[in-house]
């Protein structure tokens, strides 16, 4: 979700005012949607990105 949203930020020319309202979207749905306790771990445990350079433990 961080590199999405960063993504977003670069394609609109990191002017803030542009993804703002975006990123308030997309952090709403990832909390509401795709952040409850199952997915979480899933994400941790999952060696794809458990091993990836740009793992979060966030």
């Amino acid at each position: 979700m961080d590199k999405a949203r960063e993504e977003i930020a670069v394609n609109l020319g990191n002017e803030e005012g542009a993804y703002k309202e975006i990123w308030k979207i997309t952090y709403d749905k990832w909390e509401f949607q795709l952040h409850p306790h199952l997915h979480a771990p899933a994400y941790y445990l999952n060696p794809r990105f458990q091993y990836s350079d740009n793992f979060s433990t966030h």
